[in-house]
């Protein structure tokens, strides 16, 4: 029974652990949420993971600082990935450009 209980014991101190992280992901996410809101950014979605914080918008009207991109084709789109970290979180967008000749365009 002593095996039994070290188990029960390594698994609600891990879970324990685990809680601790997330809460202190949710608290960056919502002081990160703050500081884009002030900066005039559109928050569409938050993941938050204990590791992890990651945070999408709509492509902002400023710029933010230290921004990196990936490009990507899309049908007829381009699509470049913006994504920056923020107050300890990552911040990411999508913006979009019609690669389509004007006369096609709907």
């Amino acid at each position: 029974m002593k095996t039994l209980e070290r188990v029960r014991h390594a698994i609600t101190m891990r879970l324990a652990k685990h809680s601790e992280e997330t809460l202190l992901g949710v608290k960056k996410a919502q002081a990160c949420i703050y500081h884009l809101h002030a900066l005039g950014c559109t928050v569409t979605q938050v993941t938050v993971r204990h590791h992890n914080v990651c945070i999408d918008v709509e492509p902002p009207k400023g710029r933010l600082t230290g921004v990196r991109s990936v490009q990507r084709v899309n049908g007829p789109y381009q699509e470049r990935v913006m994504v920056t970290r923020c107050l300890g979180c990552q911040v990411q967008w999508v913006e979009r450009y019609d690669l389509r000749p004007a006369s096609v365009r709907a």
